[in-house]
């Protein structure tokens, strides 16, 4: 199992905090640090959040430094993370732009980029941006299409149903033969599309019978498009917590929290739920993320890191 740390640029969103996190990471030999995605937050929203709850827990007062501007940033800061996202949203952005920055980011980081996509949720951010809603799944599908070429061939054409091209040139290709993408979202929809295109599988939030339903329905979706599920990752976005034994800050319905004995012998029943890269969502105070990451790379992960 690999592990890997959210840098917060969603969250605390300083440069001192995020630079704190991501070298922690590297120098701890974590095997990623990850960006969150949102462009604008509306003040007044009825789309329902996806993962629990009515509304997302923060507001339009959390600041959110933009993803691929992180990623970049990020990519500079370290020399061997891999640097990926949480979750861009596909349809929100041009793809000729979002290849073309993926593509840079490869190329400046050594091979280190990993794409984490979606689809999305927020109607109202949508609107904002002048982007249709209903239609963002095949826009998104076409997106991906068109990145994927973008990195493997030169000269390309493209004739979509929402963007065409004559022969252009792409270059910078990646580093990587191409940047992998690993699909976000626990619905069924987004396991289905995870199976038939995607190159991993990452939600948010579930436990371990939670992941290792949906991992079968990405394997099932695998196999129906002809495709071999062993060549698909299966991560996680969870949040966690070392804690003393016996401490009590947090709920129980937060399942990795604990000393590094629990945290490992929960990430054991992740393990064989088929989870092979967890992303951590650290619970603690901005100040203190780097440390735990530190006390988790150092005590947690020697345990798990056959598994």
């Amino acid at each position: 199992m690999e592990i890997g740390a959210w840098v917060g640029n969603n969250g605390a969103a300083t440069a001192e905090h995020m630079r704190s996190v991501a070298v922690a990471a590297d120098e701890g030999g974590l095997a990623s640090v990850w960006a969150a995605d949102h462009t604008v937050w509306p003040v007044e929203y009825d789309s329902p959040y996806p993962y629990g709850g009515d509304k997302y827990p923060g507001d339009h007062h959390q600041p959110v430094v933009e993803t691929i501007a992180t990623m970049a940033w990020l990519a500079a800061i370290t020399t061997r993370v891999r640097i990926g996202s949480l979750v861009i949203v596909v349809p929100q952005r041009n793809p000729w732009i979002l290849g073309k920055q993926l593509a840079s980011i490869d190329q400046l980081s050594g091979g280190r980029t990993i794409l984490g996509a979606g689809m999305g949720w927020l109607r109202e951010e949508f609107d904002v941006l002048g982007m249709p809603f209903d239609d963002r799944l095949a826009r998104g599908r076409e997106s991906i299409e068109i990145m994927r070429t973008m990195w493997r061939e030169h000269p390309m054409t493209f004739e979509g149903r929402f963007w065409q091209a004559p022969e252009i040139g792409v270059l910078p290709h990646p580093v990587q033969p191409t940047i992998p993408i690993w699909m976000g979202g626990n619905t069924e929809g987004a396991v289905r599309r995870t199976g038939r295109y995607a190159d991993g599988w990452l939600p948010y939030g579930c436990t371990p019978d939670q992941l290792r339903t949906g991992w079968d329905g990405v394997r099932a979706a695998a196999e129906a498009a002809g495709r071999d599920p062993s060549e698909l990752t299966c991560a996680l976005w969870v949040p966690i917590a070392l804690t003393p034994p016996g401490d009590t800050t947090w709920p129980p319905e937060v399942y990795l929290q604990g000393p590094p004995e629990q945290l490992a012998d929960r990430l054991g029943e992740y393990a064989k739920a088929g989870l092979q890269h967890l992303v951590m969502f650290n619970l603690c105070a901005p100040e203190a993320t780097a440390d735990q990451i530190a006390g988790i790379a150092a005590d947690v992960l020697p345990a798990v890191r056959d598994l």
